[in-house]
């Protein structure tokens, strides 16, 4: 067999191979996808009194573009800030509390306090035509909001009958917060835990979210310049005598393909060195493509399946193949 009949050899399997984990990488991607739609069913989830849960709903890019602009909220700025730290945009989360408000007639006041008009001397006035006293004292009623049981100070409005303009208000200064805490699943999937509440006058009341949704974007696969050292161990045969061969090896991978550079669903151009523990000699190793096996099996991940080719000092060449661990 001539070097120009090892070599076609070498491609065929190759290619045969890159071709076999493409489609299992497509069966992969599918079966993904549904899982994640049936994950996405449930979005919000009240854990506790006050405490919500909301799970991400996986949409393109294009689909939260638009939901930021639903919510008024211009991601130019975001998105040139976030470049000059190397990262993008993930997902956009909206947290509403609705407070239902309410009218009521014939209140009584909270309490009066005394008139401070020296002018006018109160024993001058009609205490029949004033049984209320509106004429003597100034009534004011505080204000305030029931918020899940929670009774929310808003202010005081005061009313001086005697005067032109009898109203007055006091509105008091509110602080609304939302507390989160960002979870994440093994599948990168993330979940936000929200907590609302409105402070006034040093006082914390939690109040309830009516609604908290969190958009992220989906992961997409991309192609990037990834060096990443690998561990792994290779067996075959070599091509032009008959000996197996078993060479555990270092190599680089300088590309990969994925949605994360550190956990890539395929790796390529792996370059590095072995010894074979069969001849006892030194193996150089090209590796065109990898396979994390890690997204498919339990209990294991970051594992590559691979083929390799090897080339020894003395000319021979070996076709293997073998994991990969990436370290």
């Amino acid at each position: 067999m001539n070097w120009k009949s090892k070599i076609a050899i070498i491609v065929s399997v190759v290619v045969a191979i890159v071709a076999l984990l493409f489609i299992i990488k497509i069966q992969h991607d599918m079966l993904d996808k549904q899982a994640n739609l049936e994950k996405s069913m449930v979005e919000q989830k009240e854990i506790s009194n006050g405490l919500v849960r909301s799970q991400a709903n996986l949409v393109t890019k294009a689909d939260l573009e638009r939901y930021a602009k639903e919510l008024k909220v211009d991601l130019s700025p975001i998105e040139k800030d976030l470049s000059k730290l190397n990262a993008e945009i993930q997902g956009v989360q909206n947290v509403k509390v609705v407070t239902t408000g309410y009218v009521a007639s014939g209140v009584v006041s909270t309490g009066t306090s005394p008139r401070e008009d020296p002018v006018v001397n109160s024993d001058s006035i009609d205490t029949n035509q004033d049984p209320f006293k509106y004429q003597q004292e100034r009534q004011y009623l505080e204000l305030s909001e029931k918020i899940v049981g929670e009774s929310v100070p808003i202010g005081t409005v005061g009313f001086s009958a005697w005067k032109e303009n009898p109203w007055d208000l006091n509105i008091l200064p509110r602080e609304y917060v939302v507390t989160s805490v960002l979870g994440q699943d093994d599948n990168g999937r993330h979940f936000v835990y929200n907590k609302a509440s409105i402070i006034v006058n040093g006082e914390e009341h939690e109040v309830k979210i009516s609604e908290s949704k969190f958009v992220e974007k989906t992961p997409s696969d991309s192609f990037s310049w990834s060096p990443r050292l690998y561990a792994g161990i290779d067996a075959g045969a070599y091509l032009n005598k008959s000996s197996g061969v078993v060479v555990p090896n270092l190599e680089i991978s300088l590309f990969s393909y994925g949605a994360t550079k550190a956990d890539p669903n395929l790796s390529f151009i792996g370059l590095g060195a072995g010894y074979d523990l069969i001849d006892k000699q030194l193996s150089f190793v090209l590796t065109p493509v990898t396979y994390n096996i890690g997204h498919d099996l339990p209990l294991v991940e970051n594992v590559h399946l691979r083929p390799t080719v090897g080339l020894t000092p003395s000319g021979d060449f070996e076709l293997m193949v073998g994991v990969g661990f990436g370290l």
